[in-house]
Formats: structure tokens, C-alpha cells, sequence
């Protein structure tokens, strides 16, 4: 029920907030760290609990097991490896683990460890955007369990991992406008509605002598700024895009490509 917080010039504040019903069908539980104690006694259980069975461990075994290669070995640690839905990792001392981290950049972070051979797992919630705060406690916790002692300076491995993350997107981050840009055509000529098959139709009015974008089933309006010629800007702050995330909108006779919205070359918008 906790709020989440982000950090901003070095204060915590409360973030923007999430909508976790339109967000679950692309893999959200909202469950209490409760709730999450006990499907871990049920996956370590291989799908029963309480004495009932409650997941098939048939069903169960492809989640928990090596389903592709997503990292090579590195310094003499092994390689990494996924199952459907989990991380399947080997920990310094040979035993398998299962693991998986979630995160909002509006002020959430969460992770969970299992060691099946053990018997033994652990989950962390917090409400704070990811700075590998739920990793670090979770590899401190089995570096006691297995070793006594910590053995590696998680705080700084997880914090230096999780840096680029909340790092502003786009290609003119940190540049400065041309000091003498080419003038943008009438913008009459940019005015129409865009299809995008994926993301649904775009709106690009004049307004105010600016054009303006709306977007989305719950409509984003987005301000274009002119940069040069035929591109202009737009900044985005949501759980998506981080402050001082600025994309470009670049403008073609029937077209408007949006740099933040072509990460899977879906990008384009056609009038």
C-alpha cells in the first residue's frame, strides 16, 4: 500500500504513481510481501502447499528450469541462464537459484531469491525506484546463509548495474539546439491525423502557433518544440521515461517518425 518515492536532486519524493490494473495483463501482481512468502514455499514445493497441490509441477518445470543462455560465462563465474518467467542462476558454491527483479522508474523495486536445494528463499519490497536495493539484501542474505560473512560489496555491484536505468533517453540528451536551425515549413503542413497499426492514430494540431500531439486511449498531449528543419522535440516523465528523456519528432511529406516509440522499429506514424 506504500506509496513509491524516487529521488530527486538528492531527496526522496513521492513518484507519479502506476496504474497496476492496466499493467497486469503484461505480467503485474499486486500482492502483499505475504503473499509473495508463501507461492515462494510453493515453488520451492515444486507447485504445493499446505499439503494441497496447487500449480501442476509439471506445469510448474519450465519456469524453473534452463530454457536459453542470456549471459556468457565471466570471471570464472558460470553462465547465466532463463527459464519461462525466472532466472535460473548457479551460485558461487554450485547450487541453483531462482531469481527475478521488478521495477517501476516512478518508485518501485522488488526482487526474490530461492535456493531449492536449501530450501530456503527470500523476497524484498520496496517503495523506492530501482537502485538495487532489493538485490543487495537478498545476495547479503544468502551470502550469510552459505558463507557466514558477506563476501562481495553487493551495495556498489547492484547500484553501478541499475545505473543506466534511470538515465534520460534520447539521442539529443545534453546537446544544445543549432544556434542557426533550418526554419520549419507552415505548421499547416505537419496538421493531420498519423496511423500507427500498433500504437493506435496520432493528432498533430496547431495550436497557438506550436503544434501540438495527442496521443493514446487515455490522451497523451505532448508539445513539439522545433529544432531544425523538419524535426522537432517532445519530453516525456512517466514510468517508462525517465526526467530529461527528449525524443524527436521528425516530420516527412505522409509521415512523422517518433524516436521514443520506434524501440522495436514501430516507430513511425503514416498520415
Amino acid at each position: 500500500r506504500a506509496l513509491g518515492h524516487v529521488r530527486v536532486n538528492g531527496s526522496w519524493v513521492q513518484g507519479m504513481g502506476t496504474m497496476p490494473d492496466a499493467q497486469s495483463p503484461a505480467g503485474g501482481v499486486s500482492a502483499s510481501v505475504n503473499d509473495l512468502g508463501k507461492w515462494l514455499i510453493m515453488v520451492l514445493a515444486k507447485g504445493e502447499f499446505a499439503g494441497q497441490r496447487v500449480v501442476d509441477a509439471a506445469a510448474l518445470a519450465p519456469a524453473l528450469s534452463q530454457q536459453m543462455q542470456s549471459g556468457p560465462p565471466v570471471q570464472g563465474r558460470p553462465a547465466s541462464y532463463y527459464g519461462y518467467g525466472f532466472n535460473i542462476g548457479t551460485t558461487e558454491l554450485g547450487l541453483t537459484n531462482y531469481n527475478h527483479s521488478g521495477a517501476f522508474a516512478v518508485g518501485a523495486a522488488t526482487s526474490f531469491t530461492a535456493v531449492p536445494s536449501l530450501n530456503l528463499a527470500i523476497v524484498t519490497l520496496t517503495n523506492g525506484y530501482p537502485i538495487g536495493i532489493p538485490e543487495t539484501l537478498n545476495a547479503q542474505f544468502f551470502d550469510l546463509v552459505q558463507y557466514g560473512a558477506f563476501r562481495r560489496d553487493w551495495g556498489a555491484i547492484f547500484a553501478d548495474a541499475f545505473a543506466p536505468l534511470l538515465l534520460p533517453e534520447g539521442r539529443l540528451v545534453g546537446q544544445s539546439p543549432p544556434a542557426s536551425p533550418l526554419p520549419a515549413r507552415a505548421l499547416s503542413t505537419y496538421a493531420g491525423t498519423y496511423r500507427n497499426d500498433y500504437y493506435g492514430p496520432l493528432q498533430v494540431a496547431e495550436q497557438g502557433g506550436a503544434l501540438v500531439m495527442t496521443l493514446g486511449a487515455r490522451p497523451l498531449v505532448l508539445p513539439l518544440t522545433h529544432w531544425d528543419g523538419d524535426v522537432f522535440t517532445f519530453t516525456l516523465h512517466n514510468e517508462n521515461a525517465n526526467p530529461g528523456t527528449i525524443s524527436q519528432a521528425v516530420f516527412a511529406s505522409d509521415r512523422v517518425w517518433l524516436e521514443y516509440y520506434d524501440h522495436e522499429g514501430l516507430g513511425v506514424f503514416v498520415r
